[in-house]
Order: C-alpha cells, then structure tokens, then sequence
C-alpha cells in the first residue's frame, strides 16, 4: 500500500477518533447547558426544569448518534480504502463534496450559528463548532487529494473488484 493511501487511512481513523472523544466533552458540560437553557428560559412559565433536562437530553443523545454513525462511516471507509476498492474512493470524494455544500448551505443560512430555537452546542462541544469543522474539512480535503495521486491510483486499480 503507497503511502498516501496509509497517510490518507490515518487520517480516517484519526477524525473517526476525534470525533468520538468529542462527545465525551458534551457529557461533561451537561450541567452547564442546563443551566444555561433555564437561564435563557427562566422568563417562559410553559418551559419548566423536565423541559430543559429533555432538551439536554435530546441533543446528547443526538450527538451520540450522529458522531456513532459519523465515525463509523469513517472508518468503514478506511477499510476499504486500504483494501483498494475503486468505489470508495469514488464515494469519499462524494461525501466530501456533499459535506462541503452543507457546510457552506450552513454557514450561509445560518452565518455560522445553529438553528434558531436549538441549543447551541459551539460553546460545549468542540467538534460542533465552526472552527472544528474547518479543520475537519481541511482533514478531509487531504485525503480527497492524497487519494487521487498517482500512487494511490495504481493502488485502487490493482485491487480486485468487488
């Protein structure tokens, strides 16, 4: 296997890591959405403290998932990317540019910030915020490039087919 091929499965593995060490830092700021929630809610009589705990609740349990299926989408395609299938690295470069349109699509609607009306897990999770998703899309511009060299090319065509 060339080495842009195992920097680029590094790399896969590396942002599949992060990106589950990253829910840990929701966990441990849970308190302190929740009290920034009965902060922001404390003038609203109809949202009452079972409310704000679900609303919590909510987004980690969210996170959880999202980064569960995030990161093994990620290292799916480590596999498979060391393995050689053509097709995966067809698909990582997709991927790549659907999570590109939705990161600009998000950064345009919303200039950067969450959803009106959603908690704004920037200021509890590092991974959800901007600057975090820039260094991911840089991490994944990498291995989008590392995977269309010419070493990774000979690579990917002498595997076998699926």
């Amino acid at each position: 296997m060339p080495g842009t091929v195992r920097l680029a499965v590094s790399l896969m593995l590396i942002i599949a890591v992060v990106q589950i060490a990253g829910v840990s830092l929701g966990f441990m700021a849970a308190d302190e959405m929740r009290a920034e929630l009965e902060a922001a809610y404390s003038a609203d009589e109809y949202v009452g403290a079972d409310d704000v705990n679900a609303k919590v609740r909510e987004s980690l349990i969210g996170g959880i998932v999202l980064t569960g299926l995030l990161s093994a989408l990620w290292s799916w395609m480590a596999v498979k990317y060391r393995s050689g299938r053509r097709w995966a690295r067809i698909t990582g470069t997709i991927l790549f540019g659907l999570f590109t349109f939705l990161w600009v699509l998000w950064l345009g609607v919303f200039n950067g910030e969450p959803p009106p009306g959603s908690l704004d897990p920037g200021e509890h999770m590092l991974l959800a915020t901007p600057a975090a998703n820039a260094a991911m899309w840089v991490l994944a511009l990498v291995i989008v490039v590392l995977s269309w060299t010419p070493p990774a090319d000979r690579h990917f065509r002498r595997a076998r087919r699926p």
